[in-house]
């Protein structure tokens, strides 16, 4: 069966407009032990795509936002162990709290810059999400077209 997975940027915007995101490291005996990334996951039986990347926020960093946006690109990667291209939507999380408690799967979690947040991601499709996601905040089009409605 094939994977449904999520990736969900998570952005704090300050007052003066100055912004960062959060990046987790994921935990060792994880897959990705050591890596930098944003919040990701795969989505239950029954679950849409966004409502996993809202449960994943909540699960790996007790976060809530307070916009929640589809970014308008897709992390498309290939996994050669199971001959599958996946094509992961991407979301962004606007959250005005900046303290998080992480779950098991990570060891640190940190609010870093645009350029801090591209350079440790690994993953050209994961920074490409960040920067899509980083974009999207600068469109009121964009942000009005793509915002997800919080009930």
């Amino acid at each position: 069966m094939r994977k449904r997975l999520v990736d969900c940027h998570v952005i704090h915007e300050r007052e003066d407009g100055k912004r960062r995101c959060l990046l987790l490291k994921r935990a060792p005996g994880k897959i990705y032990s050591g890596c930098w990334r944003m919040v990701a996951g795969k989505a239950k039986k029954g679950e849409l795509r966004w409502e996993t990347a809202l449960r994943e926020l909540r699960e790996e960093t007790s976060l809530t936002p307070t916009s929640f946006f589809s970014v308008p690109v897709a992390n498309r990667f290939y996994e050669w162990e199971t001959d599958t291209l996946h094509e992961v939507p991407v979301f962004l999380a606007l959250v005005k709290e900046k303290t998080f408690v992480l779950d098991d799967e990570h060891t640190e979690g940190e609010w870093v810059g645009l350029e801090e947040g591209m350079s440790r991601l690994d993953w050209p499709g994961q920074r490409a999400g960040l920067l899509a996601a980083w974009d999207l905040l600068d469109s009121p089009i964009l942000r009005e077209s793509l915002e997800i409605a919080l009930s």
